[in-house]
């Protein structure tokens, strides 16, 4: 009885072998194994399980959740880390928890496959043409609901510049649309065996890389012809652990040099003018700004000797909740705070943990406050 109870909300093996499929494809198309053509196809095997299972809308739901826990588990194995090397978790017992985050997160895909399968039903298989639509969305949601977009799908072209410029115009939204229609129009063509979507599966690649090369050769030109050089940006290579206050001083001291030596090669401005602003990138060395006179002194003296402004990451208090801001400091050529953004959305379980968990476990980084505002920070 039970069996049969089962049988009806399961996908059929095939569909469930055809979602897992996807997944591996998909997690092969990211940085780290970076065969990043794979995601132009990688979803067709999705599509055409969801299409199989169109009759039984919590049968598709069930294959893009399949789909969804394999993907985010195999792509955000990195997750881990943290846990394991300073929370001191056993690695089982880390892998379990993402394996449980996985399997949340991946009720977003399994929505979208809810969704695409009343569709298809509903329109029949040109409905496939309907998934970039909404598949942008949920990714929009999963933004929205979780604070953070880890692994949309646009994030497997982030080392082909030739690709990834379409961003500029309507960032990882953009991209992620381009690829979905690809994997839409390619599975519309497996499944419907019909000519237009095969024409359409030819052109569409055609007509993308056409504009790529258009887009491209503009932005490369412009490029050239800019010559002016206006920030700085230096990341140190900070180890994870083991920093004492010695090497503290001494990677801190690293920061400077880096920047000096940046600074004296940079192209100048049309006014014969240095750079006007030095990034040091967030990193492990945990700057504190308001609360640390001397290292005040220390970036008032780098400032004012190179007139420059300064941007860099640091614990800043938060007196209301007694609590600390994961922050961006910007100090001007005097050395004097002009600016400060406290990040909004943090790391789930690294900077901070949602509100249900907090009074049940601890973030494994750090417990920052939530800023409020988005302050941008001008210079120039």
């Amino acid at each position: 009885m039970k069996i049969l109870v089962l049988k009806r909300f399961l996908p059929a093996p095939l569909n469930a072998v055809l979602a897992f499929l996807s997944a591996i494809l998909l997690v092969l198309a990211f940085p780290g194994f970076e065969f990043w053509f794979l995601a132009w196809f990688a979803l067709a095997p999705l599509f055409y399980a969801v299409e199989r299972e169109k009759e039984s809308w919590i049968k598709s739901l069930f294959v893009g959740w399949i789909f969804g826990t394999c993907f985010f588990f195999g792509s955000c194995w990195w997750l881990t880390f943290a846990p394991i090397t300073y929370a001191g978790f056993p690695s089982l017992l880390a892998y379990f928890l993402l394996f449980c985050a996985s399997a949340a997160v991946g009720f977003f895909p399994a929505i979208f496959a809810a969704m695409f399968s009343i569709l298809l039903k509903r329109f029949g298989s040109y409905a496939i043409l309907s998934a970039p639509f909404l598949w942008t969305a949920i990714e929009f949601l999963r933004f929205w609901t979780t604070g953070n977009n880890w692994n949309a799908i646009a994030y497997s072209q982030a080392f082909e510049t030739f690709f990834v410029q379409w961003a500029s115009i309507g960032g990882i939204y953009l991209v992620g649309f381009i690829l979905i229609s690809f994997n839409a129009l390619f599975a519309c063509y497996l499944i419907t065996k019909s000519k237009n979507a095969g024409y359409l599966s030819a052109c569409l690649p055609f007509l993308f890389v056409t504009v790529s090369l258009y887009t491209s050769t503009n932005q490369s030109y412009q490029i050239e012809k800019e010559k002016q050089a206006f920030v700085v940006a230096v990341q140190p290579n900070v180890p994870m652990n083991g920093l004492n206050y010695r090497k503290y001083q001494q990677l801190r001291q690293k920061h400077i040099e880096l920047a000096e030596n940046a600074l004296q090669k940079v192209q100048r401005t049309t006014n014969n003018e240095k750079s006007t602003i030095v990034i040091f990138p967030e990193s492990p060395m945990n700057f504190m700004y308001s609360e640390d006179t001397e290292f005040q002194e220390f970036v008032r003296a780098f400032a004012s000797k190179n007139n420059v402004q300064a941007l860099f990451n640091a614990a800043e208090p938060d007196a209301e909740n007694k609590k600390y801001y994961n922050s961006a400091v910007m100090v001007d050529a005097t050395g004097e705070k002009i600016a400060q953004y406290d990040k909004i959305y943090l790391v789930p379980f690294g900077e901070s943990v949602p509100a249900p968990l907090q009074n049940i476990m601890p973030a494994l980084v750090g417990s920052f406050s939530y800023g409020k505002e988005y302050d941008l920070l001008s210079f120039g």
